[in-house]
């Protein structure tokens, strides 16, 4: 990273991660139970409790290996790191809520080695290019983004607050046969209402896999695509999105351009996941 000095805020210099942060590999998982102390951070965030820990406060989780491979948390209580993390600490120069909004723009999966199976490793995080502005002002700008992270936050519980209740009218509509408090006429020999019928998934969608898109074609901007690490609470994180030059995306790849109401489904990695694509979202492919 190259900057111009007469262009560079007074104050702000030019460093390296391995300068303003220490890191560590995680260990090994230790018991977990359902009613634990302490949260543990696999690559793909909180995977169970345990009443031990190894990371204190305010420590950023970097996903290590595999599919998540540099995938971000930052657990403001202790915490345990598995050893398919990486953990951060802001050193005496830096804070560590700015540190975890920086990294979040560094597109970390796009620095892995390995073709097969992804992996970032200490000495890519301690080399990577910076710009740190004066501590006091780490603190400001990360005070702001994580004022808008809060909202954000309210809105997915909200958000789950209405899922719930979608989920009850579902089971009303197609399992109990309410609809607007009136109970259908069921058919004696379908055991369905009137007009409903028994169908297979083909017949109502169209399926299409994903193209397999490897770390050397990511690019800075351009085309946003999706993979698994997007797909979170039964929404999609565009901001942990790469990009594919627009070039490659309308053409080899113009065919798997989503829609408004599309909906993705991951079939590798946590098999499952899904979510509906909203016009927020686009252009996604």
């Amino acid at each position: 990273m190259q900057v111009k000095q007469d262009k560079m805020p007074q104050g702000w210099k030019e460093t390296t991660l391995g300068k303003v942060a220490e890191f560590s590999n995680g260990r090994i998982s230790p018991e977990r139970f359902d009613s634990g102390k302490y949260e543990v951070f696999g690559s793909n965030g909180v995977i169970g409790l345990s009443d031990e820990t190894n990371a204190d406060a305010n420590t950023i989780i970097i996903g290590r290996v595999g599919s998540y491979c540099g995938s971000l948390y930052l657990s403001k209580n202790k915490c345990w790191v598995t050893d398919n993390a990486i953990k951060a600490k802001a050193n005496e120069t830096s804070d560590s809520f700015y540190l975890y909004y920086l990294l979040t723009t560094q597109k970390l999966n796009s620095k892995a080695a390995g073709s097969g199976q992804p992996l970032i490793n200490q000495e890519i995080l301690n080399t990577i290019d910076v710009l740190l502005p004066p501590l006091p002002e780490q603190k400001a700008i990360a005070a702001i983004l994580s004022s808008f992270d809060d909202k954000i936050e309210l809105l997915r519980r909200q958000n789950k607050t209405l899922e719930k209740i979608a989920q009850t009218i579902f089971k009303e509509w197609f399992f109990n046969f309410i609809v607007n408090g009136e109970k259908l006429k069921v058919n004696s020999k379908t055991g369905l209402p009137e007009g409903w019928r028994v169908g297979r998934l083909t017949e109502m969608f169209d399926f299409m896999e994903g193209p397999g898109i490897r770390n050397w074609q990511y690019t800075e901007s351009g085309r946003r695509f999706m993979n698994i690490r997007l797909i979170q609470n039964g929404d999609i994180d565009i901001k942990k999105a790469n990009f594919i030059s627009l070039e490659e995306a309308k053409t080899t790849y113009k065919h798997f351009h989503l829609q408004e109401r599309d909906m993705v489904v991951s079939t590798s990695g946590t098999l499952g996941r899904s979510a509906i694509v909203r016009k927020e979202h686009l252009p996604l492919m």
